[in-house]
């Protein structure tokens, strides 16, 4: 047998870097090295191969802590010249701690040091530091060139006289993400952003916001508070938006939005009261919706349902997330429409947590009519997904014949009733 070591060196480095981890998380002190560094420990012919295959430290991920980035800087004096002539890449998450009285000394100074001296290199930062912090910290003048990702979180907190404008520059950042706070000390290049998050910020501040971002593509946001909002100008390149917190908040926030691209649709909370506002926003914007997730109310009557099935003519994939048992009033409505005049384009149909006490029954005759249509629909279901606690052994075996005649179906978590017995099975 051939020794490893007899191998070439361009075969060694190719295997090394397809070893490499998806990143090259740097962490002080840890009894497992990083991917270049754990080869580099094995013995002095595998040291030799990595130091001398650059593409093996042109990515670095830095993971920093107040008492870490001393130790992280000398770390990378090692690690940077390794990289040869290669363009190197680095990223930065800040673990964020306590703020002590000489926080100035400890972490500001080591920071901006830290942030200066690879300037060029960082493509994405992540900084949980206080509005006071930030606006005191001093950032390169040259700016950062390569950013790509930037998330800041930050405390409730303004700051009157505070400005954070380091990331303006910033000609390749197009992901950026806001966990607290206001946006008001923030000065951002938001005409050129493709990608944005904002996590406990009020109805007032998204929509503030949204009319900044006017070629945003993917929109989250976790609505915290209302304001006193006004309506945005139309998002032309909106393909994907997801909305989590407070229902009537979230669901409020829809209201001032209009979204002639929306293809992607997440509302990502618990209600009892129906989403009246989904029907209006898509009316308003016109948009053709092809993928829906949702939690239903526990109180949502068929009329609602009807409202909102009839709503979205161009769906697709539709998630039905954790059920209450008044979905039984949607499937009614879906049976009774002959000949399935609503969902008429549905493809994928996704029900996760089925509740015990929902109709399974009532749900196969739905997938079953939508699967053996002639010329009812445009289009016939393709795909289903169900997770339930319980499933009659009828209701079963009805899907595993759809399977049979080409359905894709998925059943996860499963509970098969056979009379009365059960028998736990997981079905993929």
């Amino acid at each position: 047998m051939v020794s490893v070591l007899a191998l070439p060196f361009d075969v060694m480095s190719q295997i090394f870097v397809l070893a490499l981890p998806p990143e090259s998380l740097l962490l002080p002190s840890t009894p497992i090295p990083p991917g270049p560094l754990l080869f580099a420990s094995i013995c002095r012919q595998w040291r030799e191969f990595a130091f001398a295959t650059h593409e093996l430290w042109n990515t670095v991920d830095l993971e920093l802590s107040p008492n870490s980035i001393k130790e992280i800087s000398r770390l990378l004096k090692i690690w940077i010249p390794r990289a040869g002539n290669l363009v190197v890449s680095m990223s930065l998450r800040f673990k964020r701690r306590a703020l002590e009285s000489n926080y100035r000394t400890k972490i500001l100074r080591p920071l901006e040091k830290l942030l200066a001296r690879y300037a060029p290199q960082w493509i994405s930062i992540n900084l949980p530091l206080p509005m006071l912090a930030l606006t005191r910290l001093k950032y390169p003048e040259e700016g950062f060139a390569s950013l790509q990702k930037l998330i800041l979180t930050r405390a409730v907190n303004d700051v009157p006289n505070g400005r954070v404008n380091a990331f303006s520059p910033s000609r390749e950042l197009r992901d950026v993400s806001i966990v607290g706070g206001t946006i008001k000390n923030l000065v951002l290049p938001w005409e050129q952003l493709t990608t944005l998050n904002l996590h406990y910020a009020s109805v007032a501040e998204c929509v503030q916001t949204l009319a900044l971002v006017t070629n945003l593509v993917q929109f989250t946001a976790n609505v915290a508070s209302s304001g006193s909002p006004f309506p945005a100008p139309p998002l032309s390149h909106l393909v994907s938006l997801t909305l989590r917190g407070s229902p009537p908040l979230s669901s409020y926030l829809l209201d001032f939005l209009t979204l002639p691209t929306l293809q992607h649709l997440e509302l990502d909370f618990y209600g009892s009261q129906p989403i009246t506002s989904l029907p209006s926003l898509i009316a308003r914007s016109r948009c053709s919706l092809r993928r829906l997730s949702v939690h239903p109310g526990r109180l949502w009557t068929k009329d609602q349902y009807m409202e909102i099935f009839s709503a979205l003519d161009s769906l697709e994939e539709l998630e039905i997330r954790k059920p209450p048992p008044s979905l039984d009033r949607g499937i009614c409505v879906l049976k009774a429409q002959q000949p399935h005049l609503l969902l008429p384009h549905l493809t994928s149909l996704s029900i996760e947590s089925f509740s015990n006490e929902g109709d399974v029954t009532l749900l196969v005759d739905v997938i079953v009519s939508r699967w053996n249509t002639a010329a009812a629909l445009p289009v016939r279901l393709k795909s289903f997904r169900f997770t339930s606690g319980a499933l009659r052994f009828a209701a079963f075996a009805r899907l595993r014949c759809l399977e049979e005649e080409g359905l894709m179906v998925r059943i996860l978590q499963l509970v098969l009733e056979v009379g009365d017995s059960t028998d736990a099975l997981e079905y993929y």
